[in-house]
């Protein structure tokens, strides 16, 4: 079980890593934008929503992480992330 918990602890970093980049990505496009240069704007916006993709990706393997390590359920319910993971 452990195992399991540690390469999805690692998954979990590869992913960050990724929304990172695709971070860098987004803002390097979007200040050549401000600065005039043109074909930019439309790379940004795709980027926007592949970011947002990702972070709710992340925000879920979080929490499954958390739910298979069988965490005290009064810990959970004092987080408000735990509420919309289960409407989600």
């Amino acid at each position: 079980m452990r195992n399991y918990f540690d390469e999805q602890l690692e998954l979990l970093n590869v992913e960050l890593i990724r929304m990172g980049s695709l971070c860098e990505d987004a803002i390097m496009g979007a200040s050549r934008t401000l600065m005039g240069e043109e074909g930019f704007a439309k790379q940004v916006h795709d980027a926007e929503h592949e970011i947002d993709q990702k972070e709710r990706d992340i925000e879920n393997l979080c929490f499954k992480l958390l739910l298979k390590q069988q965490p005290v359920a009064k810990d959970l319910r004092t987080n408000p992330n735990y509420y919309i993971f289960l409407l989600s």
